[in-house]
């Protein structure tokens, strides 16, 4: 039994000799969706969201602004967080329901 996470099966050799089993279905393609699709580019959303805020008190404190945090701003830095809010809740459900049924087809 191999249990390298890039081409884990529960399976012998023998019973994937003879089964209709597909060895490049690997464990990490269980992830491929939630994982590439959702939740890394969420992560990316949240961390640009993160940074936003000390930008922009650094560009204040620089005196390039008159305000630290303008309604324009706030309303893109809280849009940022909640498409990240979005997609982690998404990929969530996805992982919960989908992966799994994907899973225990295999």
């Amino acid at each position: 039994m191999c249990l390298s996470p890039f081409s884990w099966h529960p399976h012998s050799r023998a019973e994937r000799e003879t089964s209709n089993y597909s060895p490049n279905f690997g464990i990490h393609r269980l992830f491929l969706y939630n994982g590439i699709i959702l939740e890394i580019p969420a992560i990316i959303i949240a961390g640009a969201a993160g940074f936003k805020i000390p930008y922009e008190i650094m560009r204040y404190l620089a005196g390039k602004k008159e305000t630290i945090l303008p309604k324009e701003d706030l309303k893109e830095y809280l849009t940022l967080i909640f498409i990240s809010i979005i997609l982690i809740v998404i990929a969530a459900w996805v992982e919960a329901n989908i992966t799994l049924k994907i899973a225990n087809a295999v």
